[in-house]
């Protein structure tokens, strides 16, 4: 109803025709006049805000487009008003569309396990997105490269893990020597995980000790 009730108030063949054709006294038509603007312009302003709501609320780029295309050849909105409306619509539609490469994007970082994807592919990726702002492409290139980093540490943590696994000679067990210098010096791993290798390194010494144990065992039973 605001909408026609706007539209009515600006047709001249309406409202304002009845009032200058009108047999009222010219003050009463002045009167009626001024009422006739006062109200334009209150109906002007709550249908200008009903319309900044509904970009708020809507996060639809199809509807939001439709509302752009009713609004950009709107006869009652003033001249200002339709061009801030326009500005509001197309603020909108880029921001549903950074959230969308964003959020593309981001699950696509945390699911790589190519080190070099994530190194050269995503960088690139990152830096033609056609949506994302300044800040947006910096936050994912953050992300890309912990999660570079962090690949490569699990990388390094599981190679770690089989070496030792299957490291035959126990000298290279012992603390202060091969593996414990290597796990030590290794700026890949964090604490945590040279813990679980240096309790690693003591497991697999204690089932290298076994072994020989059995093994020299069983043959002085057969000698």
């Amino acid at each position: 109803m605001q909408k026609e009730n706007v539209i009515n108030l600006l047709d001249d063949e309406t409202m304002a025709q009845k009032i200058r054709e009108s047999n009222l006294h010219n003050n009463q038509k002045n009167e009626l006049q001024l009422l006739h603007v006062t109200r334009l312009r209150q109906l002007q302003r709550e249908l200008y805000e009903d319309n900044v709501n509904i970009i708020e609320r809507l996060n639809n780029i199809d509807n939001l487009n439709k509302l752009f295309n009713v609004n950009k050849n709107n006869k009652i909105f003033t001249m200002m008003q339709i061009s801030i409306l326009l500005q509001r619509i197309n603020d909108k539609i880029l921001k549903i569309q950074q959230e969308i490469e964003f959020n593309e994007i981001k699950i696509a970082i945390e699911n790589e396990r190519d080190t070099t994807k994530l190194e050269v592919d995503w960088e690139n990726k990152i830096g033609t997105a056609k949506y994302l702002s300044k800040e947006q492409k910096n936050d994912l290139h953050c992300l890309r490269n912990d999660r570079k980093w962090n690949l490569k540490r699990e990388t390094t943590f599981e190679k770690f893990k089989k070496d030792i696994e299957n490291e035959e000679f126990i000298g290279n067990l012992l603390d202060g020597k091969l593996y414990n210098t290597l796990i030590k010096n290794n700026t890949l791993l964090n604490k945590e995980q040279k813990t679980q290798l240096h309790e690693q390194q003591a497991e697999q010494i204690s089932k290298s000790t076994n072994k020989i144990y059995d093994e020299l065992r069983n043959n002085i039973k057969n000698d």
